[in-house]
């Protein structure tokens, strides 16, 4: 095999891959640019979204006589906005007929029954999702009818939040509700001890005897590895596909559909110095991508952990990254681009056209979008057996790598199987594309 030979085919490619606007963009402008973009659009939606559900006061409904415990809302109005009974039924009545139909139908038995006697859990349940859903109230609090405000023995009562966890301002207005009414049991606890004859500060003391402080012990690199743990093996196996992708349909199927295939095919570069330059050019764009959307996705990640924190509600966060663990993953990153790079040459040298290559590789990326979200699940580790796993493999030993801290030992056997054995499949791979470019009805398809 000329290296000479190879030399020039690569350039010749890398240049070409340079040239074309499609192919840069995959390269740089993705990574770069659209991932933090996306990123910062997404943080900053969410934080806008918790902001705004924490200080709007969320409208509530409460069931009950409790004047000591209404008054208690009212008072809360910057958290809560109490809805009138008159008020939480014409809305009802506004509702669409059929989208809410059990708030509708079991309306009159509310008025007549606000407690609702007379309906089983489930159709309870049913119409207060119905008037949740409806965004008639976030959430309603039933206080039960036989609770005396002014006792200070005999059994305890149960207060009843209704609303909808998977609705993000349901959710957030039960929280709310239930720490103000936390704090209401908490100051009926001090006046039940006072009565007892317990000073203020005694029943304040016998309220709370002790606090509770946890602390992480885990170091800075593990709460960073643990953050990226998350979603950089999943992203770092998707940009590897993405990068080698297009420039790979491109030098294959592309030049069929352009007729410049059979122009470097009358070069005296031989079958197997036109395979490997084209294959060394598809890895370099395909490594290129990874690396700078490895980093870039790092640095957003560190830089939104860091607005959280300024925003008080992160937890003195610190951006700290094992440089061992970042030597690993880029370790792994090479034979992942190997695998990648020879495989869709192999599918695209197949094709007639770029159109045609792109139908055959959209099967290929549902098999590797799966597998590399095996990272994502909990309680999942890198074990032998998958660490011989195509893809799967490879995710789970970046998050082993990126959740060992510095001076912790690296689970080597694990890696050293996942990187082995992906090498052996790159190396087939590369057979294969080999073996594609040597055949002339593969080459010359029409």
């Amino acid at each position: 095999m000329n290296l000479r030979q190879i030399k020039l085919v690569y350039l010749k490619e890398m240049k070409d891959i340079l040239r074309d606007k499609r192919s840069l963009r995959i390269m740089l402008l993705i990574p770069v640019v659209v991932y933090p973009l996306m990123a910062f659009g997404f943080s900053a939606l969410a934080m806008g979204m918790v902001n705004s559900q924490r200080d709007k006061p969320s409208p509530v409904m409460m069931v009950g006589s409790a004047s000591r415990v209404r008054t208690v809302l009212e008072q809360a109005s910057k958290k809560v906005r109490m809805v009138s009974a008159e008020e939480f039924a014409q809305d009802i009545r506004n509702l669409d007929s059929a989208e809410f139909a059990p708030a509708q139908r079991h309306l009159s038995a509310w008025l007549s029954d606000p407690y609702l006697e007379n309906l089983d859990d489930s159709t309870k349940a049913a119409y207060y999702y119905s008037v949740v859903k409806g965004k008639v109230v976030d959430c309603i609090l039933e206080v039960p009818a036989d609770y005396d405000e002014s006792r200070i023995s005999g059994d305890s009562v149960m207060f009843n939040i209704y609303y909808d966890e998977q609705e993000f301002r349901s959710d957030g207005a039960e929280s709310k509700l239930r720490r103000i009414i936390a704090e209401f049991r908490d100051s009926t606890i001090i006046r039940i001890l006072s009565a007892a004859g317990m000073s203020e500060i005694e029943a304040q003391h016998a309220l709370k005897p002790f606090w509770i402080q946890p602390t992480d012990v885990a170091p800075a690199e593990k709460r960073t590895g643990f953050m990226l743990a998350l979603m950089l093996p999943y992203m770092i196996v998707i940009m590897v596909l993405i990068g080698a992708m297009y420039p790979a349909i491109d030098l294959t199927a592309g030049e069929k559909e352009r007729g410049t295939l059979e122009t470097i095919l009358a070069s005296p570069a031989g079958r197997d110095e036109i395979t490997m330059g084209k294959f060394l050019a598809v890895f370099t764009a395909s490594f290129v991508t990874v690396i700078m959307g490895a980093i870039s996705m790092t640095l957003t990640a560190g830089f939104g952990a860091a607005q959280m924190v300024n925003d008080g509600s992160g937890s003195g966060f610190v951006l700290a990254v094992n440089p061992a663990s970042l030597a690993v993953v880029i370790l792994l990153m090479l034979p992942t681009s190997v695998l990648f790079s020879a495989v869709l040459l192999a599918i695209s040298v197949m094709a007639r056209s770029f159109k045609e290559a792109q139908s055959y590789i959209q099967p290929m990326m549902i098999l590797v979008i799966l597998p590399s979200m095996v990272a994502m699940m909990p309680g999942i580790d890198l074990t032998p057996l998958l660490a011989l796993v195509p893809v799967a493999g490879i995710s789970l030993a970046v998050k082993a790598a990126m959740l060992t801290a510095r001076g912790e030992a690296f689970p080597w056997t694990n890696i050293s199987i996942v990187f082995a054995s992906t090498g052996v499949y790159a190396l087939a791979a590369l057979f294969l594309v080999r073996q594609m470019f040597n055949k002339e009805s593969v080459l010359f398809r029409t």
